[in-house]
């Protein structure tokens, strides 16, 4: 869900469009009605969905909407000025690290429909012939470029499916030679998307060279931790200002009518701690359907 937001509008959609340098669409898929929105919210895409751009950008909520606030800011200059809107220098005010988050849901969402292939196709018993393979340590982010090892049925044996990798799409990286190569082909294909044209870009932040990422993570220093308490308002973990604080780790309360399960972790970078928390507890991790949890409303409880 970080990677690929909750709303009607995925950042992956957004990511396509400006690897196509289709700056309208991506303006529209940033500014869009759409469900789920807060009241203000829902109001100022309206007003922009009517054409009424400086509308729009006084009715966005005083808070958050950076994406949408910055690229309004700029079309209502442009307005002012030329009276015309140049689509790629209103998404251009997004601050970078936004940009780039959009253009890298849509790597993350190819990686991850190929990761689902290669588990249904071959499982997790270990590595199998086509496969891609480094050390996890040689994915550690001052590693340097990575260059895999294409499994072979002679070195199979050898390698476990932790040592499997796959490539985040893009003009550098190196793709499995087996079954799960077709999976880029067929879903890029339909998006009128290649690693040729991601080399291709006119805008050189945008020519995405590739990476390489685990199929199957293992977490480091796992370990857990039943606790007892009465108040659910009140934290069962610091957060990083409390221990900058000096604050004490909360206990567990000796017959506290209450019982939590606390899980302590590492994971590797771009690994995230709500999914191995749905993997181990199958439960859906969206805000929304946490908030039933809290609220007593889930109807499968």
């Amino acid at each position: 869900m970080q990677r690929f937001g909750t709303q009607s509008v995925a950042s992956h959609t957004v990511g396509l469009a400006m690897l196509k340098s289709q700056w309208k669409q991506a303006v529209e898929l940033v500014l869009c009605p759409r469900a789920g929105d807060a009241k203000d919210m829902a109001g100022a895409r309206t007003l922009w969905a009517d054409g009424q751009i400086s509308e729009a950008l006084a009715a966005l909520p005083n808070r958050g909407a950076l994406a949408e606030r910055s690229i309004l800011q700029d079309l209502v200059q442009q307005q002012q000025k030329a009276g015309v809107s140049n689509w790629a220098a209103g998404f251009a005010c997004i601050p970078r690290n936004l940009r780039l988050m959009y253009v890298h849901a849509y790597q993350s969402y190819v990686w991850n429909t190929a990761a689902s292939r290669r588990l249904q196709l071959y499982g997790v018993a270990g590595a199998v012939p086509g496969d891609l393979v480094v050390e996890a340590g040689d994915l550690a982010p001052d590693a340097g470029r990575v260059q895999p090892v294409v499994v072979t049925a002679e070195t199979a044996h050898q390698y476990s499916i932790y040592d499997v990798v796959l490539p985040l799409p893009g003009w550098d990286v190196r793709y499995p030679e087996n079954q799960v190569a077709a999976v880029y082909n067929d879903i890029m294909g339909k998006d009128e998307m290649s690693p040729e044209r991601m080399a291709e870009h006119p805008m050189k932040e945008y020519r995405l060279a590739g990476a390489y990422r685990h199929v199957v993570i293992r977490p480091r220093d796992f370990s857990h931790q039943w606790m007892r308490y009465r108040d659910d308002k009140l934290p069962l973990a610091r957060s990083d200002s409390d221990r900058i604080e000096g604050k004490h780790e909360p206990e567990s309360i000796e017959f506290g009518e209450l019982v939590a399960l606390k899980l302590e972790f590492d994971l590797p970078s771009s690994a995230y701690a709500t999914m191995l928390l749905r993997e181990l507890m199958r439960q859906e991790t969206a805000a929304g359907h946490q908030t039933t949890l809290s609220n007593g409303t889930n109807e499968n409880e």
